[in-house]
């Protein structure tokens, strides 16, 4: 990027040089970290710079390179002055110029950083300033032709070493003076674009000039809004403005409109009712006469503890009809959290059904009305008119985690839930069937329940937590679901493994955390007729404030990524600083949200009311906006990117989380003095709430009692998945909690002594469980959730047992039996569907622990994977292996009619375990074959595969070349021999391979029988087979064979790949490939080769 300053410009910075005894690159430099400070890069910069290492005399003429780098650290807190900025610039470069002549590298070796290949050490921003002063010297034309044209402090190179390098020459008129300033900004790619390399430029340009022309300014008043930012701000990112529909002005007088003009529309569907709109609107209006004569009026709050259903909604339409607001209290939270909420909401009465009735325990803080108990024990209804509510009346009251350990609940207004479902773009596609499974406690309930409702839609409601996949698959199914509303953490389990769900629906939200970009691109990819909608908002903002869509005719993701999206209908957005002025795009800020989704504010709670909810200085109409407390940037493109929490606010599984509030809870034990909750990621995409405790001087603590303790108090959500027990917490060098420091939860380890796998079934049960869980070892009695797991591990294990085991089990199921011995039952259980308890299951886990990408290997001619189980020892416990098997094994029916057919019906069962990619294949013999075609058929789908092995694979196909003498092509080719079982009585064959196979000889007659059908079927595709193009390199092993030239058989795979094939002698023949010694050599250098790919990664994603 090109920078040049004109000639006043220079003399004014030097007059302000002089004048502060500075130089002209201490005034640079303080420009320089004022701008980055507004960018977003802290307080405490180490800016780096080049010193010409020739301060000895000595040195003169000596020929040699002595540029040292220098680094300087530079304090921009406190919002100086630029003068005091400059001030401080100033002491501590001279401090450093002192120590010029230390080299650099000794510096790096005594401080000793964490070391990486992704920048440089201490520094990663340069500001040099070059003098011309040798304009007319000998040679100094061929010297500038060295650097950029236009640009004379760069030169001219393709990479950079540094993140961001502000290099200018101040240049010299004909007489010696002032000719103005040059230079570039020369920035790495990886971590810059052009845009943001332009803007940098421009504000450090603003910030000179300002400081130029008034050193007095502060760094955070200089103006770097220009005109057409404030016009981007205000008419184009906040163009929203539209006019409620008319009607009545509540939601239950919408619903009930609806009603009288639909009666017999259904409303709610369950799988033992359907409910009308005419009948709901009659059931709820029977039920209010109830809670009116109970003593709900308007302006109440009225607490609605019951499960899931229909109930539940017509519980909470009565409610609204009474001019109440209504309290979600979910069932399934602990009995102290419950009343907590009933007190702090100020409610009077709590709508419930007999059996939770019955478990409330004396005194609590609410009348009780059962909604299911018959009407005449209820009290007279008043016969008085009861006032009407209206669209500023509190229509539901939902908590939140609160930052001071107690949590808050969020007033939100009937004015509030109507402009949100009135939303244009909510408009679009007509009414919806919505699935309704998330928790009645979070907001995305509001969504689900009276957006769909108040546009005439039809809500399917199902039971249990919203965590079962094939629950979720069977009411979208069966109910003909249209929408639905994920979490993060869910949508990317059902993103690595409900795809065929996500596929059935027209739309598909997601929100409440930050949503993996694969994961999106994922479902864009294999979901070409779903609409995808990225959902942004706290509850504070009625469920939602922003939305991301990709339409059907958006399958990729652009600009931003996934970001925040677009303000809804008469919302706005501001992003601002501390002192609540609007920063211009690229500048991160806090993002204040304005509009009519603002909720009324926390609920008996004024004080931190008036702190989160602020008056709009944009507006004059007395509304108040709500601060957020997300970081975020406006792109050039007006997408607003979230950059992380101003505050100490988290989110797990798209719940928002307060430590605060779980820090109390463990605090309030009287052994702890101290306590401190973070959310871990020790396992990527993993995240957990991990707590930690330091027991007062004397006491002690355990563990087990601080989870109970936990349990006792908080919602599930809440309760660490782990507690650790410290002597002292560890702490920065400003005396603050350090939780860089604090160290990894220590997993419980399986019980000593514990029953060991019976059978292959428990077997690979067990190994998905450590798998899973990322244990070494787990026994059939070992609980799922004691080693770690939690209900999204949950979906993954039940989703993992359907496909590997044929077995069908619900995460229920795993709460009620959470041993591998309890979710099989009986180990004398039939094998799953797939033959997997048998080891001859298509998918055939080797090794399922490592977080690196699995490597897939491809059955030979027999149809049987065992042979790859050698491999494992030599990859390393950090390489999942998989082996496919033919589906004939199993299914002695199936007969594949093409190798083509072979390579889709396995790329399904893997997308299981991996759902995208990059992908790593191997295949030996007929499997190279498969691997092949499916790295083909990937290349056709847009996937990548970057590592395709091919052990000793021949071609018999049409026009195929063989570099092996004719008596030997049958044998060596497709089915290791066994492809000569044809011509054999069957008896014989099987005689023949159990004296020859002592892996096959352990095969029942059956088994082999489909071994050798497997055989024939393979070696006759084989034959029929014509390669198609991978798009990828290859890994070639070639069966050493007399005669053969060196890489005669690899070089017959060059037509067929548009990468390189790098071939490997491998001293055997072509049946003994898996034997021990030969697979020690092709185990060594995969394994070379998969640790390459993972350095390349590493270095990317760097």
């Amino acid at each position: 990027r090109t920078l040049r300053r004109v000639v006043p410009l220079l003399r004014a910075l030097e007059a302000l040089a002089r004048s502060s005894g500075t130089t002209l690159l201490m005034v640079l430099q303080a420009a320089l970290a004022a701008v980055l400070t507004r960018h977003g890069a802290g307080t405490d910069l180490p800016l780096a710079t080049m010193t010409a290492g020739r301060d000895d005399e000595n040195l003169g003429d000596l020929v040699g390179f002595f540029v040292n780098t220098l680094v300087l650290r530079t304090d921009t807190s406190g919002d100086p002055t630029f003068a005091e900025l400059l001030d401080r610039v100033r002491r501590t470069d001279l401090a450093a110029y002192a120590h010029q002549e230390l080299p650099f590298d000794r510096v790096v070796e005594h401080l000793n950083p964490v070391r990486t290949t992704a920048h440089h050490p201490l520094a990663q921003v340069v500001v040099q300033l070059h003098h011309d002063y040798t304009r007319d010297a000998p040679g100094a034309a061929a010297a500038r032709g060295l650097f950029r044209e236009g640009g004379p402090a760069l030169l001219d190179t393709v990479s950079t070493k540094f993140d961001l390098t502000f290099a200018l020459t101040e240049l010299r008129d004909a007489d010696g003076g002032p000719g103005g300033l040059a230079g570039g900004l020369e920035y790495a790619t990886d971590l810059f674009d052009a845009p943001t390399a332009a803007l940098l430029a421009a504000h450090l340009d603003r910030t000179l000039r300002a400081a130029a022309t008034d050193p007095g300014v502060r760094i955070g008043d200089v103006e770097l809004l220009t005109d057409a930012d404030r016009l981007r701000l205000g008419a184009a990112y906040n163009d929203t403005a539209t006019v409620l529909p008319e009607g009545p002005d509540t939601v239950h007088g919408r619903i009930a409109r609806r009603a009288a003009r639909t009666p017999d529309a259904p409303a709610l569907v369950t799988d033992d009712e359907t409910v009308a709109y005419g009948g709901l609107d009659a059931r709820a209006d029977a039920l209010a006469a109830r809670l009116r004569a109970a003593g709900a009026r308007r302006g109440d709050t009225v607490g609605v503890l019951l499960d899931r259903g229909a109930p539940l909604v017509v519980t909470a339409l009565a409610v609204l009809k009474c001019g109440a607001a209504y309290l979600p209290l979910d069932p399934r939270l602990p009995e102290a959290r419950i009343r907590l909420m009933t007190e702090d909401a100020g409610a009077r009465l709590v709508a419930t059904d007999t059996a939770h009735a019955a478990a409330l325990p004396e005194g609590f803080p609410a009348a009780v009305l059962a909604v299911d108990a018959p009407a005449g024990h209820d009290p007279a209804p008043d016969a008085s008119e009861a006032p009407r509510a209206t669209g500023d009346d509190l229509m539901y009251v939902m908590f939140t985690s609160g930052s001071t350990g107690r949590p808050k609940g969020v007033g939100v207004t009937h004015r509030n839930v109507l402009e949100l479902a009135a939303d244009r773009d909510l408009a679009v596609g007509g009414p919806r069937r919505m699935l309704v499974h998330s928790a009645t406690g979070f907001d995305a309930s509001v969504f689900e329940t009276w957006v769909p409702l108040l546009g005439g839609g039809t809500l399917v409601i199902t039971p249990g937590d919203g965590t079962d996949l094939a629950e979720t698959a069977r009411a979208v199914h069966r109910h003909g679901v249209t929408g639905a509303y994920f979490t993060a953490g869910l949508f990317h389990v059902m993103a690595d493994e409900g795809l065929d769900t996500l596929r059935s629906l027209r739309e598909v939200w997601t929100g409440g955390d930050a949503v993996s970009p694969a994961a999106v691109q994922r479902v864009l990819t294999h979901c070409p007729d779903t609409v995808l909608v990225h959902s942004y908002g706290p509850t504070e903002t009625t469920f939602a404030s922003h939305n991301q869509w990709f339409t059907t005719g958006q399958r990729t993701l652009r600009g931003a990524g996934v970001h925040l999206g677009q303000p809804m209908d008469n919302t706005r957005s501001h992003v601002l600083d501390d002192a609540l002025r609007p920063v211009p795009p690229g500048v991160p800020g806090e993002l204040y949200v304005a509009g009519a989704h603002v909720a009324r504010g926390y609920v008996g709670r004024p004080g931190t009311t008036a702190e989160r909810f602020v008056p709009d200085p944009f507006e004059n109409d007395g509304s108040r906006m709500y601060r957020t407390g997300d970081r975020v940037l406006w792109t050039p493109d007006g997408e607003l990117r979230f950059l992380g929490r101003a505050d100490g606010q988290i989110k797990l599984r798209g719940v928002r989380i307060e430590p605060g509030e779980v820090e109390r809870a463990l605090a309030e034990h009287p052994a702890v003095g101290q306590a401190l909750a973070v959310v871990r990621e020790d396992r990527p995409g993993d995240k957990t709430l991990v707590g930690y405790a330091v027991p007062r001087a004397g006491g002690t603590v355990t563990e087990a009692e601080l989870l109970a303790a936990a349990r006792a108090t908080l919602p599930e959500h809440l309760v660490p998945s782990a507690v650790v027990v410290l002597d002292a917490l560890p702490l920065t060098v400003n005396g603050k909690p350090d939780r860089a420091a604090l160290p990894v939860p220590h997993r419980p380890a399986p019980a000593a002594g514990g029953r060991r796998p019976r059978n292959a079934r428990e077997e690979v049960l067990c190994a998905l469980f450590a798998e899973i869980l990322d244990v070494p070892e787990v026994g059939i009695d070992d609980n799922f959730f004691a080693l770690g797991g939690h209900s999204l591990l949950g979906v993954r294990l039940v989703h993992r047992m359907r496909g590997v085991l044929g077995v069908e089990r619900t995460v229920r199921d795993l709460f009620r039996l959470p041993t591998p011995a309890g979710l099989l039952g009986s180990p004398e259980e039939g094998t799953g569907e797939d033959g997997a308890a048998s080891g001859l299951g298509v998918l055939l886990p080797l090794g399922t622990r490592g977080t690196r990408r699995p490597l897939f290997c491809v059955h030979p001619g027999t149809g049987v994977g065992w042979a790859y189980a050698g491999l494992v020892r030599h990859l390393g416990d950090d390489q999942p292996l998989y082996a496919l098997q033919a589906r004939a094994l199993h299914d002695p029916g199936h007969r594949p009619r093409s190798v083509e057919e072979m390579a889709d019906d396995y790329l399904e069962r893997i997308r299981r375990i991996q759902p995208w990619g990059p992908y790593r294949l191997l295949g030996w013999s007929y499997g190279g074959i498969v691997a092949h075609t499916m790295a083909v058929r990937l290349r056709e789908a847009g996937e990548h595969v970057e590592l395709l092995a091919l052990m000793d694979v021949h071609q018999t196909g049409p026009g195929s070349v063989s570099v092996l003498p004719p008596e030997e092509r049958t044998a060596g080719a497709a089915s290791e021999d066994l492809a000569m079982a044809a011509s054999e009585d069957l008896a014989g064959a099987i005689a023949r391979i159990r004296r020859e196979d002592p892996v096959l000889a352990g095969f029942s007659d059956a088994e082999l029988r489909a071994v050798l059908r497997a055989s024939e079927t393979h070696a006759g595709l084989m034959a029929r087979h014509v390669p198609g193009v991978a798009d990828t390199d290859v890994l070639f092993f070639t069966a050493r064979r007399p005669g053969e030239p060196e890489g005669a058989l690899a070089a017959t795979w060059i037509p067929f790949v548009q990468g390189i094939v790098d071939n490997h002698t491998v001293e055997c023949g072509h049946l003994e490939m898996a034997g021990p010694e030969p697979l020690a050599h092709i185990g060594r250098i995969l394994s070379e080769k998969l640790s390459a790919l993972q350095k390349k990664e590493t270095r990317s994603q760097s």
